[in-house]
């Protein structure tokens, strides 16, 4: 059988007793390793360096940035990683002692190399005889681009709508589908120029000032048809 690697994140059981490891808050625990997971996804594996905004770590583990933030404080006071600051974002340095090879190999025939595969640090995912449309596609995206829900939904969103339709049929991807049709939807969405006078004409008849202007006018109006009235009859008494 031809065993392919795909791009994958290794981290050694060992992680689990290390020191540093153990430092961090058992609350927390859960939370910096999902957090340290994802800086292991965009490190380089030779400088140790990466510097993924906080947004995409929160598309990537669905915590909010406070959480991440109180994270990635533990992971540096645990010694773990390293935190500076740049112009437009944080550059990570990651503990060398967390880094195990290159995280991003692609296509390694593993009958080419002198590895054992029955080494628990190696993962290596099987190809499956059938793999859903859709689900290739977004492998393809994170492939390239690391993992961001924006760069999905608009790929998806070039797909014609039937074919995202049977997908979700397929129950492949519903979520990415149903927000790319959404996405297709306010595209197709056609915009009418309403004439200037008419707006106008709206905002003005919407407009509390607008509003009580008038109806003072009317009261003002009443008033004097009621005045008038009550002195014609005045002189046709005289008469």
């Amino acid at each position: 059988m031809d065993r392919k690697y795909t791009p994958h994140i290794r981290i050694p059981f060992s992680i689990f007793a290390n020191p540093k490891y153990k430092q961090i808050p058992d609350t927390f625990k859960p939370y910096c390793l999902s957090v340290l997971v994802c800086l292991l996804k965009f490190v380089n594996a030779k400088t140790g360096k990466c510097y993924p905004r906080r947004q995409t770590i929160a598309d990537m583990t669905g915590l909010s940035r406070t959480t991440i933030w109180k994270a990635t404080v533990y992971l540096k006071k645990a010694k773990i990683i390293q935190i500076k600051r740049l112009s437009s974002t944080l550059l990570y340095t990651i503990d060398p002692d967390f880094i195990y090879g290159d995280v991003r190999i692609k296509n390694s025939d593993v009958r080419n190399r002198n590895i054992d595969v029955r080494n628990t640090n190696i993962l290596i995912k099987l190809p499956l005889n059938k793999t859903n449309y859709i689900t290739n596609i977004v492998r393809e995206v994170i492939s390239n681009n690391g993992y961001s829900k924006e760069d999905i939904i608009n790929r998806l969103a070039t797909l014609p709508p039937d074919r995202l339709r049977q997908a979700i049929k397929e129950k492949d991807n519903i979520l990415y589908c149903k927000e790319a049709l959404e996405v297709q939807s306010k595209k197709d969405t056609k915009l009418v120029d309403i004439p200037k006078v008419i707006v106008d004409n709206v905002r003005k008849r919407t407009n509390y000032f607008y509003k009580s202007k008038v109806h003072q006018n009317k009261e003002d109006r009443a008033r004097k048809n009621k005045t008038q009235d009550f002195l014609r009859g005045n002189d046709k008494d005289k008469y």
